[in-house]
């Protein structure tokens, strides 16, 4: 529900009446999220967020979205139910670290020095503890656990691997696809892959208890199918996000992917643009497939090269490039009209495609 256009005065308040509102099926408390903004502000919570309890108050279970959404107002024990995504064993081989994922279609945490044999994938359980935060993961300190059945593990929700850099998804059984851009070891059994559907790019953490091994895989030659939780390697300095796929079911090569050349694009403004006055020039394109080789360059109509203004293999295939006019070597260019030429080369196959666009920089008459 998002209420727009409304406005609240200074010492005034405001009354929201539902109807025909249906009882959940079991014991549960809702938290309702209430965001409220100043003319000009951004859209923030309110200190302290409504709940709404129905069934019995001493065994109501908590949405794990609510848990996710606003983790400081539970600072009792609190009750999940949920299905178990990763279980005991396969993250760490020391204790007990496995996640589950409830009704509200959001994942947590489940942590304990001591290893819970009974959390294994597809077990429905019923686990009361306390909830935090430990380096920017939402977990579960379980102080008891009850198996309620054994389940199909539903298909989990695909979302974009830009979606996954971030902490919406931080506990959540998710699956992305793209194309490898990076793979390298960092300890024996190890591994950091770095793959992008073209939205971004995003990391797939492997541990080397999970028995996944990417041998077969190569850097721009192949692309992943990758299931797993969404998870956060927090440094001193920065919050870098990652999926954990846990099973070798979780990691399937995308044996149809081959690069592509069918959308490569380059748009430009269709008028002038003044860089004496500050004025910069947009240029959009498109790479047609993640890791292609993309070159976009400035040549001047002698065919020689004024500046180049990208030169990489694209883990974001739709970027905008900002010309200010100037050389590589820093230097206003005369007026004139210009090339802008951009090549694509799939790196698999030496494959290639160019698009050429005139700009013309002009100048302010006096």
């Amino acid at each position: 529900l998002q209420l727009e256009g409304l406005k609240v005065l200074e010492y005034d308040s405001i009354q929201i009446k539902f109807t025909e509102i249906l009882a959940p099926d079991q014991n549960l408390v809702s938290t309702w999220h209430i965001q409220t903004a100043g003319r000009i502000g951004s859209l923030a919570d309110i200190s302290s967020a409504p709940q709404i309890t129905v069934g019995n108050a001493d065994s109501v279970t908590v949405p794990i979205y609510d848990v996710q959404r606003a983790l400081s107002l539970f600072t009792e024990r609190v009750t999940l139910e949920g299905l178990v995504t990763i279980g005991t064993g396969v993250l760490r081989a020391d204790r007990t670290s496995a996640y589950m994922q409830d009704a509200s279609g959001f994942g947590i945490n489940i942590s304990d020095f001591t290893l819970h044999d009974e959390l294994q994938r597809g077990v429905k359980v019923r686990i009361e503890g306390n909830v935090s935060d430990y380096n920017k993961t939402t977990q579960i300190d379980p102080s008891s656990i009850t198996v309620l059945d054994t389940l199909e593990l539903p298909e989990p929700k695909i979302v974009k691997t830009i979606d996954l850099d971030g902490p919406k998804y931080d506990g959540t059984f998710v699956k992305i696809w793209g194309v490898v851009t990076e793979l390298y070891s960092t300890s024996p059994g190890d591994y950091n892959i770095t793959i992008s559907d073209g939205s971004g790019p995003i990391t797939v953490r492997i541990w080397g208890t999970t028995g996944i091994s990417p041998d077969k895989v190569e850097a721009g030659e192949d692309a992943l199918w990758v299931s797993g939780v969404g998870g956060v390697y927090a440094t001193e300095t920065e919050d870098l996000y990652q999926i954990l796929p846990a099973y070798e079911e979780d990691f399937v090569i995308d044996l149809n992917y081959e690069g592509s050349l069918s959308k490569v694009k380059l748009d430009l403004p269709p008028y002038p643009f003044v860089p004496d006055m500050g004025e910069e020039i947009k240029i959009k394109f498109h790479a047609g497939s993640v890791s292609n080789h993309t070159v976009l360059r400035i040549f001047d109509l002698q065919g020689r090269i004024v500046k180049t203004l990208f030169d990489e293999d694209v883990s974001v295939i739709s970027q905008t490039i900002n010309w200010d006019g100037k050389d590589q070597y820093g230097r206003r260019v005369n007026l004139g009209t210009y090339i802008c030429h951009l090549e694509v080369v799939i790196n698999r196959n030496g494959k290639h495609k160019v698009k050429t666009a005139p700009i013309v920089v002009g100048t302010k008459l006096k």
